[in-house]
């Protein structure tokens, strides 16, 4: 996705969204440097991370302005998996039924 992420998950589990989106702001603060590793995985800082775009990424994390976790599991029919999506943005509350135009068409960078 751009400007965001998305975790598929086969099913639901417990999970403070806000707490996760705290610990993730505590990451993108320790100024990493983000960078492809292969056509399937990319280096935040010194951890190896799978990833299924690895050519769409920042390159450190302190160019993050704004973050949140949309604070529920996001069913995808399609993969017939649970997502837990980050974007960036401030707003949770967004439709995320076409995220990849209509929201960042509209967004402030």
């Amino acid at each position: 996705m751009r400007n965001g992420f998305i975790i598929h998950s086969r099913e639901k589990f417990e999970l403070d969204f806000y707490k996760l989106t705290d610990r993730v702001r505590e990451e993108v603060a320790k100024e990493l440097t983000v960078c492809c590793c292969d056509e399937d995985h990319i280096m935040i800082g010194d951890r190896k991370v799978e990833c299924s775009f690895p050519r769409l990424h920042i390159h450190n994390t302190s160019e993050v302005k704004k973050f949140t976790i949309i604070k529920r599991f996001i069913p995808d029919p399609r993969t017939d998996t649970y997502c837990i999506v980050g974007l960036l943005s401030e707003d949770d509350n967004i439709d995320i039924s076409n995220l990849n135009t209509v929201h960042f068409l509209k967004r402030g960078d």
